[in-house]
């Protein structure tokens, strides 16, 4: 009798014990539903909203609706990314204290809201499902709608999560402004043409900026209502456009100069000289624009055929910045680890009153320049000359009010014989601070080079940051740092299969022979106890 009553309280006691903790569990899960917290131990913070989606999602004054329509039976290998884009969101919807409400449907369950989805733009996409060894097409909804008071902004087709944070926060941000910043290229055709050989880069901008593009042939002003004029090292061009772009200047318009200072013959690898014209303009406001290429030890790899045979050499007019070249204290680079300028020239800064010029990137201190004749073969000895070897500037930035490079003198015609400029003295100098970027590079931007380390992060964070200001920098240079495993010798590849197959099971056993072990020692001496 008394050991069966014994039994009762062991029970009991055991039973007490399970309902407390889970009585324990469902409070922590109630107050954390209520009370949002959580632990990013990432080095990069890469799943906690950057400071800039904070303060974007700070301003808002009424509800935002983000409406996720993804689909159930999606391929099962697109999971991931479902609860990718749902933690993210999360992240969101708390930031937004109630100023945000996140809504997940799926189309295919109600035809009334598939047809209405389709008309708001986001399309069913087509993929490939491999299921039981055989190869199958399905359906998907993979787009998120964003609503804000009557406006709308839509990201038709969510394929991955790497960059979903800066779509969110540009898409809120263009809701809270209801416009799009202008951007316009000046450039030509052939190797310049942004429809072909920069289309990443177009592609990359058009969703979120209103692009166009003017000829530098026939081209003789820059648009109303421009927010950034990017020069992609045009062909030659007219004094009159020359002297729009100094004028723009003057009226507080921010430029991209990108110029190549050398044409490249891929076919032979050789090169020859390129000018633009805008040599002496871009010289006025504090940079000069040299003919010399930069070399440097700390470069990219390219494939070069001799015969028969590919190689993967080093090639010196590759230099890649690295963490060291760039400025630490501008949002533009400081979060950059990598940068490539293929054949870039070099950059003379020259100081200016009321100009303050800040170096945003640079070769490493083992760089070195080619002057005169061209020699850009990959098969050559890459031997620097003595002296000569130091760190050299490959981008710049200008910023403060520059003096008109057709300044009128007292009571004198302008520079040029324009008659929009006489007597018109706000062109003496820009009447507010505006920023100006100068790089002896446009290559860096084609689709042959954008996809190295750093180049679209550079470019889409300056483009940024000249439009915006703070609001958005920062989002883009998020990244997953790579963490290999290491290399491992094939005992210790032994080690650690035998070491899962077998000797983690032994520990789980051991682990419950000492736990059942203790558990019975404890009930002989409380029995023994009560026996005396």
């Amino acid at each position: 009798m008394r050991n069966w009553r014994q039994q009762i309280r062991f029970l009991f006691g055991d039973a007490t014990l399970i309902l407390v903790v889970l009585g324990f569990l469902v409070l922590i899960n109630f107050l954390s539903y209520r009370h949002f917290l959580r632990f990013d131990l990432t080095e990069n913070r890469i799943y906690t909203l950057s400071e800039s989606s904070r303060r974007i999602v700070s301003r808002l004054e009424d509800p935002v609706t983000i409406q996720c329509f993804f689909s159930k039976k999606a391929p099962p290998e697109l999971g991931v990314l479902r609860q990718q884009i749902s933690d993210l969101l999360e992240e969101y919807r708390v930031s937004g204290k109630g100023k945000i409400r996140v809504i997940f449907s799926d189309p295919a369950e109600d035809p009334l809201l598939q047809k209405r989805v389709e008309l708001m733009g986001v399309p069913q996409v087509q993929m490939n499902v491999y299921q039981k060894d055989q190869a199958q097409i399905t359906n998907v909804f993979m787009g998120i709608v964003l609503s804000y008071e009557d406006r709308q902004e839509i990201l038709p087709f969510v394929k991955e999560a790497k960059n979903l944070e800066y779509d969110v926060s540009s898409a809120i941000l263009r809701l809270l402004r209801n416009q799009k910043k202008r951007v316009v290229f000046l450039t030509g055709g052939g190797e310049y043409d942004l429809n072909e050989n920069f289309g990443t880069v177009r592609e990359i901008l058009e969703p979120l900026y209103d692009l166009s593009r003017l000829d530098p042939a026939v081209a003789g002003s820059v648009p109303e209502g421009t927010d950034l004029l990017i020069v992609v090292s045009p062909e030659p061009v007219t004094e009159r456009m020359k002297f729009a772009i100094d004028r723009y200047v003057m009226q507080g318009g921010k430029v991209f100069f990108l110029i190549d200072r050398v044409n490249i013959d891929g076919g032979t690898m050789t090169a020859s000289r390129r000018d633009c014209n805008l040599e002496d303009l871009i010289a006025s406001y504090g940079v000069k624009l040299t003919q010399d290429l930069v070399l440097d030890r700390f470069n990219l790899a390219i494939n070069f055929r001799t015969g028969y045979t590919i190689l993967r050499v080093p090639y010196a007019f590759y230099p890649k910045v690295v963490k060291e070249g760039f400025a630490t204290d501008n949002p533009i680079v400081n979060r950059l680890d990598a940068l490539s300028l293929p054949w870039a020239a070099a950059l003379d800064v020259t100081n200016r009153p009321a100009v303050k010029s800040t170096i945003l990137a640079r070769s490493s201190p083992h760089g070195w320049l080619q002057r005169g004749m061209y020699n850009i073969s990959p098969a050559q000895e890459f031997n620097p000359p003595q002296g000569e070897i130091k760190s050299y500037p490959l981008a710049v930035l200008l910023e403060g009010r520059f003096d008109s490079f057709y300044r009128l003198p007292s009571g004198g015609d302008a520079s040029g014989g324009f008659p929009a400029a006489q007597g018109d003295g706000r062109l003496a100098r820009s009447q507010k601070d505006t920023k100006i970027l100068v790089m002896g590079n446009a290559r860096f931007l084609s689709d042959a080079f954008i996809s190295a380390p750093g180049n679209a992060d550079f470019f889409l964070n300056a483009v940024d940051w000249f439009t915006w200001g703070d609001d958005l920098i920062g989002i883009r240079s998020k990244k997953m740092l790579s963490r290999p495993l290491p290399i491992l010798t094939d005992r210790q590849k032994r080690l650690v299969k035998y070491g899962n197959m077998i000797g983690v099971p032994l520990v789980v056993i051991l682990a419950g022979a000492v736990r059942f072990y203790l558990r019975q020692r404890r009930r002989r001496i409380y029995r023994k106890g009560k026996t005396e």
